[in-house]
């Protein structure tokens, strides 16, 4: 059995093909169960990472090229998609390869942002998915498991993931070093474009909650609103939220300054609540300089938020090495793991085999002897077979562990003990 990813990312192809390859939650959840049900199928177990920069396939199959064919026949049946020779070719990574590929994009080393914290939802939602299908899926239950599980020892004991990377979310997490409480404070975009989207989001993660859009688009403006909970203003508004805003983040396109040092002195003096912060990250700038010279308003610009970000993607850089060594540890980890599934038929039919003798002898004594002594002799019994097995079994283990495992000793195990023919007559499952 081979695992075998099947990709298409932000590394070699474009968004508008990956539109084209990406499926919905339900249609990829009978897109996964289709896979295991095509005809005469080589795939076992089928799980995808589906997000707006990667479409991944994992694939348990003992037969790669038939797998790859597998899946394109699946596109072409119920998608009509048909890859072309113009368009980019998948990715494809085996066995160790796609195991360490899985953990490192689970830990943000693959993202187009290092250190991202969104994909490790996005890997834990593909492993629920996997759950649903109702299909028994032992071995990418477990990778799934151990790649959350290395994405989460990535961020707590490296920086991969820490301080903000972006200038929306840095103007944001500065808003803290202000008010230690956002869920209290009034917020005020002044924008209602992408990055006041984003900002909007982080103040959210933080717990804010009470908004305010002012924008010159009403629609725009109304819809962004909307989404926050929020209150829509005009632009001729601003003087008044001022009164009120205790955050202010402005990022427009206005030529002009939108919020000027005397606007803001006249509201100073009006407002009940104390300090203000504002975030200037528009370009050109749309607060005045000057009002970084009103008592208790605290300014900050781009050149500000740029300086703070390119630090912290300098801390990411450094943590990469170490989030590096953690993927690659469990990917070991997990290799080793794998290793032993070879053996568990052997070891499950041994188990079986002399646990069958076992029971079938002391059926024999059922009539002839007292309830307590029955049980007497089935702990007995139980215990003898335990010590006859432990050594075989230590030592299967031991050599599938270290990876110097002949498969022609488990033959030889098969044929000496005719563990085919005994499960058989004692009709005992084979693994």
């Amino acid at each position: 059995m081979h695992i075998l990813n099947i990709a298409w990312d932000h590394t070699q192809s474009r968004s508008d093909f990956r539109d084209r390859v990406i499926l919905g939650p339900e249609n990829l959840k009978f897109g996964l169960s289709a896979l295991l049900k095509m005809p005469g199928a080589v795939i076992r177990e089928a799980a995808a990472l589906m997000t707006c920069n990667r479409v991944e396939w994992y694939l348990l199959c003992d037969d790669t090229e038939r797998a790859l064919s597998d899946l394109m026949e699946f596109y072409r049946e119920q998608t009509g998609f048909i890859l072309s020779e113009q368009d980019p070719r998948p990715l494809q990574r085996l066995d160790s390869e796609s195991v360490l590929h899985l953990f490192r994009t689970a830990s943000g080393l693959e993202s187009l942002m290092v250190g991202e914290t969104q994909i490790l939802a996005q890997v834990r939602a593909a492993y629920e998915l996997l759950l649903e299908q109702g299909e028994k899926s032992p071995v990418f239950n477990r990778l799934f498991q151990e790649a959350i599980r290395c994405g989460k020892r990535s961020r707590e004991e490296t920086g991969i993931s820490r301080g903000a990377v972006s200038v929306s979310m840095a103007a944001v997490e500065m808003s803290r070093r202000i008010f230690s409480d956002l869920n209290s404070k009034t917020v005020l975009l002044v924008g209602a474009g992408e990055s006041a989207e984003l900002a909007v989001k982080h103040f959210q993660t933080l717990n804010a909650e009470h908004f305010l859009i002012a924008n010159r688009g009403r629609e725009r403006g109304e819809a962004l609103a909307a989404a926050a909970g929020g209150t829509y203003l005009t632009l001729d508004d601003l003087p008044k939220a001022l009164l009120v805003a205790d955050i202010v983040v402005v990022v427009t396109a206005s030529p002009d300054y939108l919020i000027t040092a005397e606007m803001l002195g006249a509201a100073m003096k009006k407002r009940r609540s104390g300090s203000m912060y504002i975030a200037d990250i528009s370009s050109p700038r749309n607060v005045d300089p000057a009002a970084a010279n009103v008592p208790n308003c605290f300014l900050v610009d781009m050149d500000t938020l740029d300086s703070v970000v390119e630090e912290n993607l300098s801390r990411r850089r450094e943590a990469v090495k170490e989030a590096a060594g953690i993927a690659a540890e469990m990917s070991l980890e997990f290799a080793a793991w794998l290793k032993t599934m070879d053996i568990l038929p052997t070891i499950s039919g041994l188990a079986n085999y002399f646990d069958g003798i076992r029971k079938q002898i002391l059926s024999e004594y059922k009539h002839k002897s007292s309830e307590e002594n029955l049980q007497t002799m089935d702990e007995l019994s139980r215990r003898i077979v335990q010590r006859i097995l432990h050594n075989p079994i230590r030592y299967l283990r031991d050599q599938a562990g270290a990876d110097t495992l002949d498969h022609r000793e488990i033959s030889v195990i098969w044929q000496i003990f005719k563990l085919e023919k005994m499960l058989d007559k004692y009709q005992i499952p084979k693994s």
